[in-house]
């Protein structure tokens, strides 16, 4: 009878894998469709707990919010008013993050290996530990080493990037970080990093002449860049 054979884990160069979320790790429609729309519902009734002018202060934010949605203006001040909305939201069950199934296997897989996962988002890190304490999948926290957000920088600029590298001790050959906006992967890429663009059903289209390797099953996803 034959001995069972033992199939050795990859080699893995990288040390850090960097992860966007909408159009990444979970449908660009929930975003848009089921947060956005959430945060102008519910901004009436979060400021008339908080505010006393209760007549003119929640309507004067609920117009900024509708203006923030439609333009996707990456202002802090409203990001951040907008996170805390969510936070009762996560909080009381109300929303759940469909993080896709494959995201789930690899963040489980890239950790046994001891890669360092971290999130980058436009939202406020505490919304988006919110985003993974409350998935579909459960809470997927235990696997992510790390949340940045604006404050180290807008997602377009190398500048933010060279500020992440730095903060985990890494060189940039050794991250890849994982994206849907081809403009974020080439700001990534000037500094040296590995860029995957991520494809997924309902991403806004790319030209396809980005030069970047695209990813529609993180599972697929090449450790040695």
């Amino acid at each position: 009878m034959s001995s069972p054979i033992n199939t050795p884990p990859p080699v893995v160069s990288l040390k850090a894998i960097v992860l966007d979320i909408e159009g990444t790790c979970c449908p660009l429609s929930f975003v848009h469709d089921v947060l956005f729309p959430y945060a102008l519902d519910n901004a009436v009734s979060f400021f008339s707990k908080r505010l006393s002018n209760r007549e003119t202060s929640p309507l004067l934010f609920e117009e900024a919010m509708k203006f923030h949605t439609e333009k996707n203006r990456k202002i802090k001040c409203l990001k951040d008013l907008q996170s805390a909305i969510w936070e009762e939201g996560w909080n009381d069950g109300s929303l759940k993050s469909p993080i896709y199934a494959d995201v789930v296997t690899s963040l489980n897989l890239w950790t046994s290996l001891s890669l360092k996962i971290y999130i980058y988002s436009s939202g406020s890190r505490p919304s988006q530990s919110k985003f993974f304490t409350h998935t579909t999948s459960g809470d997927l926290t235990r696997l992510i080493s790390g949340f940045f957000d604006t404050e180290c920088g807008y997602k377009n600029c190398k500048d933010s990037y060279v500020n992440i590298r730095k903060t985990l001790g890494c060189e940039a050959r050794e991250i890849v970080f994982i994206t849907d906006v081809v403009e974020e992967g080439k700001a990534a890429e000037e500094d040296g990093w590995g860029v995957r663009i991520s494809i997924r059903e309902g991403n806004i289209p790319i030209s396809e002449d980005h030069g970047f390797t695209t990813l529609t099953d993180f599972t697929k996803c090449d450790l040695n860049p």
